[in-house]
């Protein structure tokens, strides 16, 4: 049967199409032959779909592993409560209420992923003592009073946030500014700290009266029990050892072995300078024309003696 007018000449072409390629490819020798991969290709395609394999399972276990520390933490921020510090996500804060802030501290480091003992002193319990001004407490440790709900600034505590970071949770990276404004946030705490510390020492004071008047005893003896200067040598020796000769061969020449000590049997008096000593060089800051003192200096012939 033949088409009628009607059927496009490009339409028929496209029927025919198929039956062509058909015909063709059963002409060809190769029709029904496969390419088999090579072994070395069947190796590394089992390898690369086991090395697949191997890194899903542990990006699952791995998510698996954060959304259960999403979980946990959610769960602390509604059992502690803390709440995020206004302004910053790198800060929390918590109002104290005979919390343990060790106790606190150590939850949310527990947190993070690779977390161990050594690595909360260092990383995390330490950046805490350093927000919360601890060198400003005896002991080196924050110290919080009862809580007040009309005063709650007195018993706040700031603590590093654990935040997200790929597949892994970390302490967040505090930055100038959180520093500054974890101070400002802390300073109403350390005032309380030491008012309270104040009222302390007042109320022991009032407790313990005032303090006895010193008694002595009724008789004070005029004896000096207890020898002065003991380790010091009563009288000056009336020896002194004789003068150091180091040449020795000046030492062989005086045919001495040892030294014998040098006895003092009286006071040497020594001859003082004259008065007008510098008046010998004919030196004056009074004048050529001063008349005041002898520039010709003889002993015993005026001037001094």
């Amino acid at each position: 049967m033949r088409a009628g007018p009607l059927v496009p000449a490009s339409f028929r072409r496209q029927l025919r199409m198929p039956w062509l390629l058909g015909l063709i490819l059963l002409a060809s020798p190769l029709y029904g032959q496969t390419t088999q991969p090579l072994p070395e290709e069947i190796q590394r395609n089992r390898e690369e779909m086991e090395r697949k394999k191997l890194e899903y399972r542990d990006e699952k276990a791995r998510v698996e592993d954060l959304n259960r520390r999403v979980d946990e933490y959610r769960r602390l921020r509604e059992s502690i409560p803390f709440t995020n510090v206004q302004g910053t996500s790198n800060l929390i804060q918590v109002y104290v209420n005979r919390h343990d802030v060790r106790q606190i501290a150590r939850q949310l480091y527990d947190l993070t992923t690779n977390s161990t003992p050594e690595g909360f002193e260092r990383e995390y319990w330490r950046p805490f003592l350093f927000l919360n001004q601890a060198d400003k407490y005896m002991g080196g440790m924050p110290q919080y009073g009862t809580f007040d709900p009309q005063h709650p600034e007195n018993n706040v505590a700031i603590f590093p946030n654990i935040r997200k970071r790929g597949l892994e949770a970390v302490i967040a990276e505090t930055a100038t500014a959180d520093t500054a404004w974890a101070m400002q946030l802390t300073s109403p705490v350390v005032e309380a700290y030491k008012l309270r510390l104040q009222e302390r020492v007042l109320k022991t004071a009032l407790e313990v009266g005032e303090p006895p008047e010193p008694i002595g005893p009724e008789r004070m003896s005029g004896e000096n029990v207890v020898p002065l200067f003991g380790k010091a040598q009563m009288e000056p020796s009336d020896t002194y050892p004789p003068r150091r000769i180091t040449d020795e061969t000046r030492l062989a020449a005086a045919q001495r072995t040892q030294r014998p000590p040098v006895y003092v049997y009286q006071e040497i008096a020594l001859d003082p300078a004259p008065a007008a000593w510098a008046l010998q060089q004919e030196v004056t800051m009074l004048g050529d024309d001063y008349q005041g003192y002898n520039v010709q200096y003889q002993p015993g012939v005026g001037g001094c003696p």
